[in-house]
């Protein structure tokens, strides 16, 4: 069945989700298409599809979903994708990058952690001070479960300044795999920087490849992003 759901955006009326513009123009329609890893409670239950309409913005480029699913239907209350079993040939890569750009500051949060692999993997080359932000209960617990405290929630202003007055500042603020999931990307234009003390670094990347599409954004104490 389509979904019956009202869509929390829709980007044909509220303009590019970079840079707001209107000029959007469709690229695929691929109709209505399931959730992906969203399994049915049984055989006979119904399918709920939502459509799938890419949009790309002739004035930046940016491609995009027109209508995003909202995120409390897509992420929160299922989740059968964990970072312990995707293969990820960049992680490596990753590790080694984000250690050279923190240098000998230490405290990473990460936005999107998921089952915590990434940051057990950084506990284990040193980083001591860990916190992570995760919508998904069972991958929440999941984080919990390997020693770390994790926010089981989704990323907002207000959250990100509870998140400094309690564990911050940080060496980094990092997103894996995530940027491109989020509907208001703005929020990655004010949090991070306000969050760390020096080095902000995202990276948004093609999961099952050995090479990795990285944005690293660095900034010095007193400035703001």
């Amino acid at each position: 069945m389509s979904h019956d759901h009202p869509m929390q955006t829709n980007r044909s009326e509220s303009g590019c989700a970079l840079c707001g513009s209107r000029s959007l123009e469709t690229l695929i329609d691929f109709g209505h298409m399931p959730i992906a890893h969203r399994f049915l409670d049984t055989p006979e239950a119904a399918e709920e599809t939502f459509p799938l309409t890419i949009f790309y913005c002739t004035d930046c480029g940016f491609g995009q979903i027109n209508e995003p699913i909202d995120p409390e239907i897509l992420y929160r209350e299922y989740n059968h994708c964990f970072t312990s079993w995707k293969p990820e040939p960049h992680r490596a890569h990753q590790l080694e990058r984000l250690g050279r750009a923190m240098g000998q500051k230490q405290g990473v949060f990460e936005i999107g952690c998921n089952d915590g692999l990434f940051m057990e993997m950084l506990r284990d080359r040193g980083v001591d001070h860990l916190i992570g932000l995760e919508p998904n209960r069972v991958a929440a617990s999941q984080a919990r479960e390997r020693g770390f405290t994790v926010y089981e929630d989704f990323l907002t202003a207000d959250l990100g300044k509870k998140v400094r007055e309690e564990h911050g500042p940080f060496g980094a603020v990092v997103s894996r795999q995530v940027l491109e999931h989020v509907i208001d990307v703005s929020l990655f234009s004010v949090f991070p920087g306000k969050s760390s003390k020096r080095t902000v670094f995202f990276s948004s990347m093609f999961p099952t490849s050995n090479r990795s599409c990285d944005l690293e954004i660095r900034h010095s104490p007193g400035r703001s992003m």
